[in-house]
């Protein structure tokens, strides 16, 4: 079960790599990008304490929301054990509507997106 949450360190270092840390976002509270759907396929077993990389290595990007597809793989041979996808849409903070994903991190996801 702790992948999700793996998923979400990533997702969180993300954010930070396109210029909105998930700390000022949060405190700014302008917009917010809840989960609307998170799922994983094991491949392989995992045990509490082993060493891995985890990986947002596809997007698919829309106006208001984007799917992440992530992978978990043994930090020693690269060994592919979990793979991912998390669904998020973007939201205005106060109305909870949609809006358009915001510039910095639809660059980033779209730079995802083409294989970059």
């Amino acid at each position: 079960p702790r992948v999700l949450e793996m998923f979400h360190d990533i997702y969180a270092a993300f954010l930070g790599f396109a210029g909105t840390p998930l700390p000022d976002v949060v405190r700014a509270g302008a917009w917010i990008a809840p989960v609307r759907h998170a799922e994983a396929d094991y491949f392989k077993p995992l045990r509490f304490g082993d060493p891995v990389t985890v990986e947002i290595y596809r997007a698919h990007v829309a106006e208001t929301e984007a799917t992440l597809g992530y992978r978990i793989a043994r930090a020693e041979g690269g060994e592919v054990c979990v793979v991912g996808q998390v669904v998020h849409t973007w939201v205005d903070r106060a109305t909870f509507k949609r809006i358009s994903i915001p510039e910095p991190v639809r660059r980033a996801l779209e730079h995802i997106a083409a294989g970059s």
